[in-house]
């Protein structure tokens, strides 16, 4: 990754470096922006109590860039350069809990997700009586 220090003129790398070089500006950006103000929420002050809402944040990146040479017919057998190139990327906020701040006290309350608790409590449920019904085989 770059950093402020750094200074690259993108003209002066390769096609495919200046490629990488704008994903990973794009990346940089992106990983800026989720800092911690993504994670925590804006306190909420209730009852005499202040709550600080807590996500998590995931993310995923691809790149991928291509070239294949080939003769053109168009330009008298002179080889013609071909090229191409994708990239995408996806950020994912989930609320986990929130942090409790009373008079001295600071806690911190989870957030159940009861959906992915099934799934885990399904594969479990699962697993056993496959390896119940393992046990009664001659």
């Amino acid at each position: 990754m770059l950093n402020s220090s750094q200074t690259i003129d993108p003209q002066d790398l390769p096609l495919t470096g200046r490629q990488e070089h704008e994903a990973a500006k794009v990346v940089d950006s992106l990983i800026n922006r989720l800092g911690a103000d993504a994670a925590f929420g804006n306190p909420i002050s209730s009852n005499g109590h202040v709550l600080i809402p807590v996500a998590e944040i995931s993310t995923r990146f691809g790149f991928g860039l291509g070239r294949e040479r080939k003769i053109s017919a168009k330009h008298n057998g002179d080889e013609e350069r071909g090229r191409g190139g994708g990239s995408g990327g996806l950020a994912h906020v989930t609320p986990i809990g929130y942090i409790r701040v009373d008079d001295n006290k600071v806690s911190y309350i989870p957030i159940i997700n009861k959906s992915r608790l099934t799934l885990f409590a399904m594969g479990l449920g699962s697993l056993l009586i496959w390896l119940v019904s393992r046990s009664f085989r001659p």
